[in-house]
């Protein structure tokens, strides 16, 4: 029998439609330091994100008996991959039990539908990808990130260097409960999302396979060289702010609470803002919906109901129109985006100072329409910057729009133009006009 044909993943029920928690399989591998990764998929009727009491429940994954990850489910339905770290060579057991004392959901019944396993092998981006800690929880409460900022998705971009190949993962997590996060229409005029989408680690990895630098995200959105624990090559961060930014773990001193989350990466790639990344899995903006409608804010809720495009308050995210641009912009140029329905015109920034949109590259922003507005309502969408100098320019080279539907789901897309258009002092603004 072949190398490959013995790297063998055998899970116990996995023909039964749904097994209960605990679910017990058994993992093998013949070669020492072989890593696997576990597909899974949990399913829970008694959690909602939205819910204020039963948001989520907990499953703590084991291999071998000792902790491993935890999941969070927080959907009826919840797909999870994720990286076993490198294994010994002989056989080895994966337990999924339900956690009581970390669900807020405690009566919730968790069941694994569907579990499947493949070799990493030679993918180098899935064996760097980091482990994370979850914020510190307070002793005798739930964990934060049970309730609040979960972590949705992760993903790598990769890119060639005089010096090796760079990694870089992202995470996106369903909220923030510091900085802009705080005050939900800013995200969205400045982001497109009330998610908070963070770089969290970088490796760059030299021809020989050996570590150039490595760097992870610290407090203050720094940038400091990561020097602590790793899990064979994943390092080991925690969230430390409020606002997700992380610390090293050193050996020795892994918190023994808490949430830890092992997650597989996507590798992305593809051109465009790396909100794309939340296009690919509509599911995101439900969940960071469902969470704005539940929190509060230094200022209320975070978010109002019916909206009003009218106040600077969040509506309904499905009733606003998402801008992606790709800008040439100097610095000290900002931009506002407006949307024309029935003759009156809407803005991104809502006439907010910090709703202003700045940067160069692409990037989103979001604009609130009428509630229950068609999208075929839209007559026109202007884009306008100010900040320019006598003689200076900024440049619109691509817009597109489109609307998430009941279900969360992008859209056609409304407006898909490439004007290359240079805007001055004089002459500050493009019009999209249907």
């Amino acid at each position: 029998m072949g190398r490959i044909a013995t790297l063998v993943l055998a899970l116990s029920g996995l023909a039964l439609a749904a097994d209960p928690l605990p679910y017990e399989s058994q993992l093998f591998t013949t070669e020492d330091g072989q890593e696997m990764v576990v597909s899974l998929t949990l399913a829970c009727d008694g959690v909602s994100w939205d819910s204020p009491w039963d948001t989520s429940a907990v499953a703590i994954v084991r291999i071998d008996g000792a902790w491993h990850h935890d999941v969070v489910v927080h959907s009826a339905r919840v797909e999870h991959r994720f990286p076993t770290g490198p294994l010994s060579q002989g056989t080895h057991q994966m337990r999924v039990e339900f956690s009581r004392d970390k669900s807020p959901a405690e009566r919730a019944e968790v069941v694994v539908e569907e579990s499947s396993a493949e070799a990493v092998g030679r993918r180098d981006w899935l064996r760097r990808s980091p482990i994370l800690y979850g914020r510190p929880q307070s002793s005798g409460t739930k964990p934060l990130n049970a309730r609040s900022d979960v972590p949705l998705l992760m993903y790598v971009t990769e890119a060639k260097r005089d010096d090796g190949v760079e990694y870089e993962y992202s995470v996106v997590w369903s909220n923030e409960d510091g900085g802009t996060g705080t005050f939900a229409p800013i995200l969205m005029a400045r982001y497109g999302r009330t998610t908070d989408l963070e770089w969290v680690y970088r490796v760059r990895v030299g021809e020989d396979g050996e570590v150039v630098k490595e760097v992870f995200q610290a407090a203050g959105h720094g940038t400091r060289e990561f020097s602590g624990l790793k899990v064979g090559e994943h390092p080991v961060l925690q969230v430390s702010t409020d606002n997700n930014n992380l610390r090293q773990i050193d050996p020795g001193k892994e918190p023994a609470n808490g949430l830890r989350f092992a997650m597989v990466p996507e590798l992305w790639d593809e051109e465009g803002a790396r909100e794309r990344v939340m296009d690919a899995h509509p599911w995101t903006y439900r969940i960071a919906w469902q969470e704005m409608t539940r929190e509060k804010g230094p200022f209320g809720a975070k978010a109002e109901s019916p909206g009003d495009p009218r106040t600077a308050a969040l509506g309904d995210v499905r009733d606003y129109l998402i801008v992606e641009v790709d800008l040439e912009s100097p610095s000290g140029a900002k931009w506002r985006f407006g949307v024309r329905v029935d003759g009156e015109w809407y803005w991104s920034d809502h006439g907010l100072a910090l709703g202003a949109y700045e940067g160069s590259g692409w990037g989103r922003t979001a604009i609130e329409l009428p509630p229950g507005a068609s999208s075929d309502a839209v007559e026109a969408v202007k884009a306008r910057v100010s900040g320019l100098s006598k003689g200076g320019h900024a440049r619109l080279r691509e817009m597109r729009a489109f609307r998430l539907d009941a279900e969360f789901w992008p859209q056609r897309l409304l407006v898909e133009v490439a004007p290359e258009v240079d805007l001055t002092m004089e002459s500050p603004e493009f019009e999209w006009v249907r």
